[in-house]
């Protein structure tokens, strides 16, 4: 607080982080400036309070065959505001009604995998995140893409031909895989001489 009279004895201190230990010292001041700190209070921490903010850094993919893996960045201690802290992260087939939700329950935890065997492959997934305490649940994410694991490629290239351009080179070409044949990402081919 600024601007404390001269004859007051105590002051309120606001806009403190929940569940955070805090010292105080005091200032006395005049016209000719401040004097000498006090020695620092004992420390005190304030209460807790329901999470503020959301996790950030939602994302994922990869993994292996009919697995979800959604990531996030851990939340700092000061962003926590109370103890039993944990994540609550709800994901959904792209398109689909319902949301799952499941419980992660400690703070350094950065991931969760879902596995199920209905999984296909390469799906895109709606995935948001939300904190929690024991005073409550914070605000939710904005709603991220995720795909589920992907797979090789289902189909080989086809209609390959090589011409001969000089003594010790060759043309070749193909027709693409189409993308729904993919299974992925398509990163590119790979050509092989036999």
């Amino acid at each position: 607080p600024v601007n404390i009279e001269g004859n007051a004895e105590t002051a309120q201190v606001v806009n403190l982080i929940p569940w955070m230990d805090y010292e105080f010292r005091v200032l006395a001041s005049n016209i000719l400036g401040v004097g000498e700190p006090s020695l620092p209070s004992s420390k005190i921490r304030t209460k807790e309070a329901a999470p503020t903010v959301a996790p950030s850094g939602l994302g994922g993919g990869g993994g292996a065959p009919n697995e979800l893996i959604i990531n996030w960045t851990p939340t700092l201690r000061d962003y926590q505001n109370g103890e039993g802290f944990g994540y609550l992260v709800s994901f959904r087939r792209r398109g689909s009604q319902g949301w799952l939700t499941a419980r992660v329950p400690h703070a350094e935890s950065l991931h969760y995998v879902y596995r199920n065997e209905s999984i296909a492959p390469y799906t895109p997934f709606e995935v948001k995140i939300r904190a929690y305490n024991r005073k409550g649940e914070g605000p939710e994410s904005l709603t991220a893409i995720v795909y589920s694991a992907e797979e090789e490629p289902k189909v080989a290239p086809y209609r390959v031909v090589a011409k001969s351009v000089l003594s010790s080179e060759m043309d070749v070409s193909w027709e693409p895989v189409e993308q729904g044949d993919v299974a992925g990402v398509l990163l590119g081919y790979e050509v092989r001489a036999c």
